[in-house]
């Protein structure tokens, strides 16, 4: 976790916070540029501070929750598994030639590991920058955002068994806003 950019935040609080589509706090993040992760934070539509650099993923993993297994289903764990698979939709929502292949491959680089290079796949680099901020605020240890990916990466082969090529990205573009 990042308390600095935590603290950030929380004085900004009086409405809903958003990072792309996804509600976060009191204040809206603006991603500034992707790949150092240098973000800003905006207050009613304008710039409420200096730009903020996020931390390395490395460098944001925590002690984790309380719970023994990482589950979809517990709201702890939520935020995790929306984080990495809102980067999957969007992606194939702004690229519909992308196939659960894609994804698949994507989320095989960060489960090896999460907080490595991956400047050269544009969906892992998405995913962790999701992460990053996630992480930024949530505590998860590395240990369950693996559990997760690998939750994840069970739900493509068992979509794409099922549903085809785009199985898994059909699904998720259905049921997530």
């Amino acid at each position: 976790m990042d308390a600095t950019l935590k603290n950030l935040i929380d004085a900004n609080l009086d409405g809903t916070c958003s990072e792309g589509d996804a509600e976060i706090s009191g204040c809206e993040l603006k991603v500034i540029d992707a790949a150092s992760g240098k973000i800003e934070l905006l207050h009613d539509g304008s710039a409420s501070g200096p730009h903020y650099t996020l931390k390395s993923l490395g460098e944001l993993f925590g002690g984790g929750t309380p719970s023994e297994h990482v589950d979809p289903q517990k709201l702890a764990f939520l935020p995790l598994f929306l984080a990495i698979e809102e980067a999957i939709v969007t992606s194939y929502r702004v690229n519909t030639n992308m196939a659960d292949a894609d994804a698949t491959i994507a989320l095989d680089l960060l489960n090896t590991d999460p907080a490595g290079d991956v400047c050269h796949n544009p969906l892992a680099h998405d995913v962790q920058l999701r992460l990053r901020l996630l992480l930024s605020i949530e505590n998860y240890s590395r240990q369950e955002v693996r559990q997760a990916i690998r939750k994840i990466l069970k739900s493509i082969h068992r979509h794409t068994s099922q549903g085809g090529r785009w199985g898994y990205l059909e699904f998720i573009d259905e049921y997530l806003p």
